[in-house]
């Protein structure tokens, strides 16, 4: 079982990513967070196996979330999923320790996929990025 956190400023896409998962016979969608501190500080307390991290987000934003989570909890794998697909944000993100960049409106196949993929330490990014 995949453990999932969900990260967003927008409590419509995180309960929009939960409902879709919802049901998926290997991930489990553990615990959702509004912003980047808060998916830190819920991975210091939870099993988390991999985080769906919005970029743009207050009080602490996705690419230092991301930092901060694969160097306090390396085995953690993050997952950017954004609506930007400048250059410049995919590659931050990546420096940063992201496995994957996938766009939000992305199917729920792609999604499903792309969690997997990081999940067995694959890189994955949407057909839309590469």
């Amino acid at each position: 079982m995949i453990r999932v956190l969900i990260t967003d400023d927008h409590e419509m896409i995180r309960n929009g990513l939960s409902s879709l998962l919802r049901g998926e016979p290997e991930i489990l969608v553990v615990d959702m967070a509004r912003n980047g501190k808060e998916a830190l500080d819920i991975c210091a307390v939870r099993q988390i196996d991999v985080v769906l991290m919005d970029l743009m987000m207050p009080e602490m934003n996705g690419v230092d979330a991301t930092r901060s989570i694969r160097e306090k909890f390396p085995e953690i794998k993050v997952l950017a999923v954004t609506i930007n697909d400048e250059p410049r944000f995919i590659k931050e993100v990546l420096q940063a320790g992201a496995s994957g960049y996938i766009l939000k409106h992305s199917t729920k196949d792609e999604i499903v996929r792309a969690i997997m993929d990081v999940a067995a330490n694959r890189q994955h990014f949407s057909s839309d990025i590469l």
